[in-house]
């Protein structure tokens, strides 16, 4: 191989670039093997122990772990004809069915599990999130919307993905306002999260609600976490209002925010795509302020 072509730093050395390259490649394969090793001692343990659930049950999630599903699913259903009382195999068959693209099983799965679990908290979240995964699965978003929301109710430590897929529940059964109200709540709980904040814009630009979306951008880029990325976008939400002095503003304040960062981050491909957008909105801003001024004369 010509040197020009190994893609390494260390040109005079090529074979250190190999071994990088092994040690990448065998990492994946190594972790790959640890599971299957894994697999093999717990296998050992249950021909000793064949009445043993509890190892059933260990063993199917690590199949689930390795994406052998029908070997998981077997897993599961053997820990139950075991021991029936063994609810979270249920649990996992129901991810399982879910995986599998059999909806219908996953959700008599997961209500049996529900059944069985009542009325313990925690366990009861994680049957309605997993029950609303499996409706939005099954196209019935307004009742995939309900369980999510009850999963919320039902959380003492709720994360952003929580609410998020409530919004997208909500999102799907048509009432757009409400998911941006469950996203509210999530930012009021957990605190400005920019994938919340991020998701609440989208939905209201995807809906027609530009004026609330340039409010919200308004309030995020001049608030102490004001940020390059709200001031571009809001530059794109002034562009679909026609405020062309706005969006100008808006574009600029971001290439101001742009000169300010230190030169390590500049290199950062997110901040470069935000920049590019940036001056790629105010070439429209110059076009549109040029196609007024020719339509005035």
């Amino acid at each position: 191989m010509p040197q020009a072509a190994i893609p390494c730093r260390l040109r005079p050395f090529p074979w250190t670039c190999l071994l990088i390259l092994w040690a990448l490649v065998a990492g994946q394969t190594f972790g790959h093997g640890a599971i299957h090793q894994q697999i093999a001692q717990v296998s050992t343990q249950i021909g000793n122990e064949p009445g043993n659930a509890a190892l059933l049950l260990k063993r199917g999630r690590l199949h689930m772990e390795d994406k052998h599903w029908a070997e998981a699913r077997a897993d599961f259903e053997q820990a139950l004809k075991v021991d029936s009382e063994q609810h979270s195999a249920l649990y996992f068959l129901a991810q399982v069915h879910l995986a599998t693209e059999h909806p219908k099983e996953a959700l008599k799965a997961v209500d049996r599990f529900a059944e069985a679990v009542s009325p313990k908290r925690g366990a009861l979240f994680r049957a309605r999130m997993l029950k609303g995964d499996v409706l939005r699965a099954l196209d019935r978003p307004d009742e995939a919307a309900a369980e999510y929301g009850q999963a919320l109710v039902l959380a003492d430590s709720p994360r952003p993905a929580h609410f998020l897929a409530h919004a997208d529940a909500l999102v799907d059964a048509e009432r757009p306002l409400d998911a941006v109200t469950t996203l509210d709540v999530g930012l009021k709980q957990l605190g400005s999260l920019i994938a919340l904040e991020s998701r609440a814009i989208e939905i209201l630009r995807q809906n027609g609600k530009l004026t609330e979306a340039a409010q919200r951008l308004e309030r995020l880029a001049n608030g102490p976490t004001g940020s390059m990325r709200w001031r571009v976008e809001q530059g794109d939400v002034y562009l679909e209002l026609a405020e062309i002095d706005r969006a100008w503003q808006a574009y600029t304040s971001a290439l101001e925010d742009w000169d300010k960062l230190p030169q390590g981050r500049r290199g950062v491909p997110a901040m470069v795509a935000l920049k590019d957008r940036a001056e790629a909105g105010l070439k429209t801003v110059e076009r549109k302020t040029a196609g007024q001024v020719t339509q005035n004369e």
